[in-house]
């Protein structure tokens, strides 16, 4: 696939977009590094030696095959024998049925299928992998599906020197919008989070990615440690909304389990090998200078974590926080898929997809079964519910009725505490316009977690 097959340009209007039939993303999972920070706990694993052992051919090969997969069963609309099948076999795009070893499944035909509105190839660092693994997913998921004509095809990227230099390659291969893992702009804090790069790479690579593709976006982590100020944070924000042309994400650092800095913090081997996390107190002030300094720069916080000029916001990210469906492919991904629709209950069978994790376990499944899912789990009404908050009081805009009762199967009403709405509202942390729905203030958005099990209505107990 060319670079120019894809447009890049995304639209958020709420409207527009609920108009339309909910969005289809793809998630491919690239789950190697050249080495594992302290403070990540996604599925990841060590490419020794650069990544020179890595089978990029075999992996190129399970990512089409479990595609096939996935096509089929949207097809069938859910039919579970699918992922029963033993066959490894691609179907050509017109094909309209497929035997499995129980099951004749009727396939839906080309036309009825939903094309696919973005692809964000994630992980891991899958900047590692050769170009041709891109363009080759990509090139198939066209056949599969088709694109919308605005699809975003995102990748993550590392600024080192070695990756940068693959930049236009993976431009060619139909990458139009680029995630740079920059983290810091400052050298110790770099060397603290256990980053490769140096300042100096990082600038480059923001600079080389914004001439080479429509979109880039680049992360950073703040909160790091005790002695980051408020106004240290400041001044590097700034500096990074200078270098930025859209979009960026800003995350807060996070303790998880079985990382290096979960263990520093909790189980030190020492008391030099502390982690010196901030408070509860210094966190929230860098927050507040986050979103204020965001602000003034022109970018609006979108998501929790995501700012974004007007236009600029992921279009990815959004179809995972407006709960629509997303295909998940390659070790430990997982997905979202809604079959047998009726109506506007939409979501009445929504299913979570779980891939195996270990990468050549996963590798090995797909070419014996056809695929590498674990587990696919029906959400029940409670979930969707619960799914429907969650994700929609993450995002600035909320949720509107339609969605909410798409989601959950009831109206907003029907399904919350409205007395501890208001009460929450005239705190400002929410704000409930009937004909607009539900969504969070700056303030709500900071305290999500605490809130969210206040909403739901309590079932009656006389």
């Amino acid at each position: 696939m060319g670079s120019g097959s894809i447009i890049n340009d995304a639209t958020t209007g709420r409207e527009q977009e609920e108009e339309k039939e909910p969005g289809l993303g793809v998630y491919v999972h690239w789950p190697y590094c050249s080495r594992i920070c302290p403070y990540c706990d996604f599925n990841r694993y060590l490419a020794e030696k650069g990544g020179s052992g890595i089978d990029h051919r075999r992996m190129t090969q399970s990512y089409k095959t479990e595609l096939a997969a996935f096509r089929r069963f949207l097809d069938s609309d859910g039919d579970p024998a699918v992922f029963a099948t033993t066959s490894t076999q691609t179907p050509e795009p017109t094909t309209t049925t497929t035997t499995t070893t129980t099951t004749t499944t009727k396939l839906r035909p080309p036309a009825r299928r939903r094309r696919v509105r973005s692809v964000f190839f994630g992980g891991g660092t899958p900047s590692l992998a050769k170009p041709e693994v891109m363009e080759e997913v990509l090139a198939f998921i066209d056949a599969q599906w088709g694109f919308e004509p605005d699809a975003e095809i995102t990748m993550e990227a590392n600024p080192t020197s070695v990756e940068v230099g693959k930049l236009r390659d993976f431009r060619r291969a139909g990458v139009n919008r680029l995630s740079i893992g920059v983290q810091s702009l400052n050298a110790d804090d770099l060397k603290f989070l256990g980053r490769a790069h140096s300042p100096e790479e990082a600038l480059r690579a923001i600079e080389l990615g914004k001439e080479i593709f429509p979109r880039v976006s680049f992360d950073l982590i703040y909160a790091r440690h005790r002695n980051q100020t408020v106004e240290e944070w400041r001044k590097e924000l700034q500096a990074a909304l200078a270098l930025a042309s859209g979009h960026i994400s800003l995350y807060t650092l996070t303790l998880e389990p079985g990382t290096a800095f979960f263990r520093r913090a909790f189980q030190p081997a020492s008391p030099n090998d502390a982690l010196p996390y901030p408070d509860d107190e210094r966190v929230a002030d860098l927050y507040e200078a986050t979103v204020s300094t965001a602000a003034q720069a022109g970018y609006h916080q979108y998501e929790i974590s995501n700012y974004a000029q007007p236009g600029h916001e992921s279009r990815h990210n959004l179809i995972y926080w407006r709960s629509e469906d997303w295909i998940g492919i390659g070790p430990g991904a997982h997905g979202r898929l809604t079959t047998h629709r009726d109506g506007h209950q939409r979501h009445a069978f929504a299913q979570g997809v779980y891939q195996i994790k270990l990468p050549s376990k996963w590798m090995d499944a797909v070419e014996n079964n056809g695929h590498g899912v674990q587990e696919m789990k029906l959400i029940n009404p409670t979930e969707r519910m619960e799914e429907a908050l969650l994700n929609g009081l993450r995002v600035r805009e909320g949720i509107s009725p339609l969605r909410f009762r798409m989601h959950a199967g009831q109206s907003i009403e029907e399904a919350l505490d409205m007395d501890k709405v208001a009460e929450l509202q005239a705190e400002g942390f929410l704000v409930y316009e009937p004909q607009a729905g539900l969504r969070p203030t700056p303030r709500g958005m900071a305290l999500l977690d605490a809130l969210l099990p206040l909403l739901p209505r309590r079932p009656s107990t006389t």
